[in-house]
């Protein structure tokens, strides 16, 4: 008997922030599960050039900022939202033409920060939340333009188990959740 061939076998995938612990695991485990996937520097914003058609798209975000507003300057605040917003903009804009062949989804990781405000954490909680908004958005835009291309976040707290939030973005990925677009997954692992 033949052996079954790997969920996501030949189809491809970028990871972006692959260097962080969600993103990581995330790209190895869609490598162990058939993907060809390239991981992209933290700081990157495109694929490399010579990545022409993609199947799928995790943006892992930016590092946590962690301060209240008077220990921010004005200039730590802009490179903290080039980082945390901007630059998940960008590469949504980059990647979204290369997704043009079903499957087609894009998972964003986001920090639990963003969830609910919280004192001296002012930033997070203002980037995170903008994300939230950006990634409900584009899965609405995406239906309306781009039908065929689902868009999903994973909310990621404190974890006891991590290979639960790289399951719960496989399965976000994977044909079974081809019905879901605009859903934020809250993965917890256990932890409080």
């Amino acid at each position: 008997m033949p052996a079954t061939p790997a969920p996501f076998h030949n189809l491809s995938a970028v990871v972006f922030g692959g260097g962080r612990t969600a993103a990581a695991a995330t790209a190895q485990a869609l490598t162990d599960a058939g993907a060809n996937v390239v991981v992209c520097e933290p700081d990157a914003v495109r694929p490399p050039d010579h990545v022409k058609d993609l199947n799928f798209v995790v943006i892992g975000t930016g590092p946590h900022v962690g301060r209240g507003l008077g220990d921010l300057t004005a200039g730590e605040f802009r490179d903290a939202a080039a980082a945390q917003i901007v630059r998940p903009w960008l590469i949504l804009k980059h990647t979204l033409p290369l997704l043009r062949t079903r499957p087609a989804a894009v998972v964003m990781i986001l920090p639990r920060a963003g969830r609910r405000p919280a004192r001296d954490n002012i930033f997070d909680c203002a980037a995170f939340g903008a994300l939230q908004s950006m990634f409900k958005s584009l899965a609405l835009e995406c239906g309306r333009d781009h039908p065929h291309v689902r868009v999903n976040a994973v909310m990621v707290g404190d974890t006891e188990a991590p290979e639960t939030v790289t399951d719960s973005i496989l399965h976000l990925l994977s044909p079974e959740a081809d019905f879901m677009t605009g859903a934020l997954v809250g993965e917890t692992g256990g932890a409080p």
